[in-house]
């Protein structure tokens, strides 16, 4: 959509965003309630942005998504999830073929992600 406004000097455009999609690369984890995890190598996050509904991040390994009207929201959720995931998948002893390929994901991205299950000093 174009927008147009008239000031002293002339006439003025301006094109509103409706729509955008990029990748963000992180190269840690922040969940509120624990330590900040530092990851070997960076992952991509697809991050879209809608004008009426704010902003999606996806991690497609793992199957997070993420959304909230605002960014920072939307990757602090992000990293809550991810750390949810964690220890989702490191309390179970018997995993369905689904969970073991994502606890095998997040053992490529994180040395001993079991060691989180623990309670921290």
């Amino acid at each position: 959509m174009l927008l147009r406004w008239k000031n002293p000097y002339g006439y003025h455009y301006r094109e509103e965003l409706k729509s955008y999609e990029f990748d963000r690369q992180i190269s840690m984890i922040e969940p509120n309630n624990a330590s900040p995890i530092l990851l070997p190598e960076e992952i991509a996050l697809s991050v879209l942005f809608d004008s009426k509904n704010g902003f999606e991040i996806t991690f497609e390994d793992l199957n997070i998504v993420s959304k909230e009207t605002d960014f920072a929201k939307t990757l602090k959720n992000f990293n809550n999830q991810f750390f949810g995931k964690i220890l989702e998948l490191a309390s179970i002893k018997e995993k369905d073929e689904a969970k073991l390929n994502n606890w095998l994901t997040i053992q490529k991205l994180i040395k001993n992600p079991s060691k989180y299950l623990e309670p921290s000093e």
